[in-house]
């Protein structure tokens, strides 16, 4: 949804109360809101209905952040197990071919 034109809080009219004088301007969709349409959210002043659609959205958001964050430990684990595995890979073929340098008369 595009903001309608920019104009001052001073001379604009609430979106859903044509006759009512607009207090502050919603960041979300950017139209202004007079004092009963505008409620504060999170320390900003938003509109009923962006409110609404955040809210319902508040779940969706949850299980986005969870998601993200086992991903982000199950790579973390992987990274841990693909270096331990290099590592340990190395130590045996360092130990073989120690043990070929000692079979070799070295």
């Amino acid at each position: 949804m595009t903001p309608p034109v920019p104009e001052t809080v001073a001379r604009a009219r609430c979106r859903n109360h044509a006759d009512r004088e607009a207090v502050a301007r919603c960041p979300e969709c950017g139209h202004y809101f007079c004092r009963e349409c505008i409620v504060e959210h999170e320390g900003r002043m938003i509109c009923k209905e962006c409110l609404a659609k955040l809210l319902a959205q508040a779940p969706e958001r949850k299980s986005r952040k969870l998601l993200r964050r086992a991903v982000l430990w199950g790579m973390a684990m992987l990274s841990f197990l693909l270096a331990w595995s290099f590592f340990l890979l190395l130590g045996r073929v360092m130990i073989l071919l120690q043990d070929l340098r000692r079979g070799l008369g070295g």
